[in-house]
Order: structure tokens, then C-alpha cells, then sequence
């Protein structure tokens, strides 16, 4: 694992603990989406439904789908809305 895996690693097991509550309630709001009928999902669409704290720097809400359980896959990219057009990752959940 390179440098830069191990940083990213420590980052998320950390927001993990500090954000376990907002995290919670954002896992729970993009099952609420994909079971909703809506089955590619962004931060985005997380995030217009259970909008984060200020305190939380955006570029870290990935964590809420990274997760040991790993539900989720990338199925592709768009631009942000936001971000300045950044590439975001779109999701699905992985067939059980």
C-alpha cells in the first residue's frame, strides 16, 4: 500500500469515528434513494436529502460509501454540480 493509500486509510477510519453520526444518517439516505427506485447514486443526491455539516470538508464524503461491508461499486463518473465540475463517482449496490 502506497503513502498516499495509507493517508487516505487513516483519514476515513478517523471520520469514521468523529462523523459516525452524519455517516449514519447519509448511509441510510442513499439506501433510502436506491430503494426508492433511484439505482445509480452520487455524493450529490446523498447529499440534497441529508446535507453534511458544515464541519466536514466535502472531499471526504466519499466515506459514506466506503465501508468494510463494501455494498457499493462505481459504475461510472459525472461532473459535479458543485465542485467545479470535478469527476464524482456514481454508485449502485453490488447484487447480493
Amino acid at each position: 500500500m502506497s503513502n498516499g493509500q495509507q493517508q487516505l486509510e487513516l483519514v476515513m477510519e478517523r471520520l469514521e469515528q468523529v462523523r459516525a453520526a452524519y455517516l449514519e444518517s447519509a448511509r441510510f439516505a442513499a439506501d433510502q434513494l436506491y430503494h426508492g427506485g433511484k439505482k445509480k447514486i452520487t455524493i450529490n443526491d446523498v447529499r440534497d436529502v441529508c446535507p453534511p455539516p458544515p464541519s466536514i470538508d466535502p472531499r471526504t464524503l466519499g466515506a459514506v460509501f466506503r465501508r468494510k461491508e463494501d455494498k457499493w461499486q462505481v459504475v461510472g463518473y459525472e461532473r459535479s454540480k458543485r465542485a467545479h465540475m470535478r469527476p464524482i463517482s456514481v454508485f449502485t449496490k453490488k447484487e447480493e
